[in-house]
């Protein structure tokens, strides 16, 4: 079993962490490659010169130059109109300005990511890790894309589930990256009966999934707002159809995650993203990573930031995310291939 790991932005920790967790990864069985130019690690080095994990040896790719514009596209037919293009050409590496926010960053950690998924896809890995990307970035580069798991969807054309947690909990978005304001005009029965759907083909839902309501009270019976009917009467529909009681709610939000519902459900789906994620990560910062559910790959990331504001600075960067990521996508695999 294999892994790629797409580097994300150089100018933050993404660097740093793999070279922190290379030992650890070692004793755990995980061989690994990573999306970035042996010059552009090496220059990474320069900087943590003073790190005795600075000379861990990850291996890397040469990844710049590379040409991935005819394989890409023989793949993915359609990405000629993502406006992706550019980053699938050669380009310069960039060179690495600690907390700098930089286009040259941001499309280098898209050409990273992108070469992942053509050799997870082309089953040359086993699983795809991807390390934080700079939004900013991106968009300054061109990208017309927010983050990893839009551009996943626009790629593969299905509606990716974003998934965060951990053994302990794990909290799966019905809306994740949209305004807050436009979360009650996506509530409506048929989707959110289609989100639980295929919520349920994963492992996730082995026990009982608590759905949470949009509304405080989840709506005191209309009193606040009619959203929580619809969600209820889609959680019906997806009990019925599955006929077995999976889906429990919708759940008051602001009791949903107290000590005695967190001992009786793992699962959790939220309506939009602070609503599950500000207690997931108030709970299990360090160990939590994201999951991307719907996909012919498997991808795993980690759930936290680029850091600028410690990149480079030998701060000690949490690696339990990283290190935590290799383990499910490794369980995640295991589990692909007893199907």
């Amino acid at each position: 079993m294999r892994f790629y790991v797409s580097i994300g932005d150089v100018n933050g920790v993404s660097v740093e962490i793999a070279l922190r967790s290379f030992a650890r990864l070692r004793t755990l069985g995980m061989d690994a490659i990573y999306g970035i130019d042996s010059t552009l690690l090496d220059s990474a080095r320069a900087l943590l010169a003073d790190c005795d994990f600075a000379c861990a040896p990850l291996q890397p790719c040469a990844l710049a130059n590379l040409d991935l514009r005819e394989d890409f596209m023989r793949i993915f037919p359609h990405a000629a109109s993502l406006g992706i293009a550019h980053a699938l050409a050669p380009i310069a590496p960039p060179t690495i300005r600690a907390g700098e926010v930089r286009a040259d960053c941001g499309l280098y950690a898209c050409k990273s990511f992108l070469y992942g998924i053509m050799l997870a896809m082309r089953g040359e890995v086993s699983a795809l890790l991807t390390l934080p990307v700079h939004k900013r970035a991106w968009s300054e580069a061109g990208i017309a894309f927010a983050g990893h798991t839009e551009l996943l969807r626009a790629l593969f054309g299905v509606e990716v589930i974003m998934v965060l947690g951990c053994e302990e909990m794990m909290v799966a978005l019905y809306t994740d990256h949209i305004p807050l304001h436009a979360v009650s005009s996506r509530i409506c029965e048929d989707s959110v009966y289609d989100f639980l759907l295929r919520l349920s083909q994963s492992s996730l839902t082995d026990g009982e999934v608590a759905v949470l309501g949009l509304n405080p009270h989840a709506g005191d019976g209309g009193c606040i707002g009619s959203e929580d009917s619809i969600i209820a009467a889609a959680i019906v529909r997806a009990n019925s159809t599955l006929v077995r009681e999976v889906f429990v709610g919708p759940l008051v939000p602001d009791v949903a995650f107290v000590p005695k519902m967190r001992a009786r459900f793992q699962t959790f789906v939220a309506m939009y993203h602070d609503q599950g994620l500000a207690p997931l990560k108030a709970l299990h910062f360090e160990q939590s990573v994201q999951i991307s559910l719907g996909l012919p790959i498997v991808r795993v990331s980690v759930d936290h930031g680029t850091a600028f504001d410690i990149a480079y600075k030998n701060q000690n960067p949490s690696t339990t995310s990283f290190i935590n990521a290799f383990l499910v996508a490794q369980q995640l695999v295991k589990k692909e291939d007893l199907r």
